[in-house]
C-alpha cells in the first residue's frame, strides 16, 4: 500500500508479500503435521 502510494518498489513489495505468505503456509502445515504425528512435542516448555 505504501509502495503504491509513493510509486516505489511496487513489484518487489508484492512479490515479497507473496513469498512470505507461501512460506508461512508451508511452515504452519509442517508444524501442524509434526505435532499431529507426535514428532514434535505439543508442549515445548514443560
Amino acid at each position: 500500500m505504501l509502495a503504491q502510494q509513493y510509486d516505489v518498489y511496487v513489484e518487489r513489495a508484492s512479490s515479497t508479500v507473496l513469498v512470505a505468505t507461501a512460506l508461512s503456509v508451508l511452515t504452519l502445515t509442517t508444524v501442524m503435521y509434526l505435532a499431529a504425528t507426535d514428532r514434535l512435542p505439543v508442549d515445548l516448555f514443560p
